[in-house]
C-alpha cells in the first residue's frame, strides 16, 4: 500500500495504527458489524475514496 498517495488523495493524514491494521487484515467487514474501508480497495462498499467522496456527497446536501 502507498500511505502517502493514499493520505494525499484523501488530503488527510492516516494514523500509523490504522495502517498497521489494514496491513494485518486487509478490508472487510468483520462479525458483520466493524467495517474497514482502506484506499483503493476492489470492493466499492470498502473502498475509502469512494466512501469518503459518497459521504461528504451526502453531508453537503443536508
Amino acid at each position: 500500500m502507498d500511505w502517502a498517495q493514499a493520505e494525499h488523495a484523501l488530503g488527510t493524514a492516516l494514523p500509523t495504527d490504522y495502517q498497521q491494521l489494514v496491513e494485518t487484515y486487509g478490508d472487510g467487514v468483520f462479525d458483520e458489524t466493524i467495517w474497514l474501508p482502506v484506499p483503493d480497495s476492489a470492493y466499492d462498499d470498502c473502498d475509502l475514496h469512494a466512501q469518503t467522496t459518497e459521504r461528504n456527497e451526502t453531508l453537503t446536501d443536508l
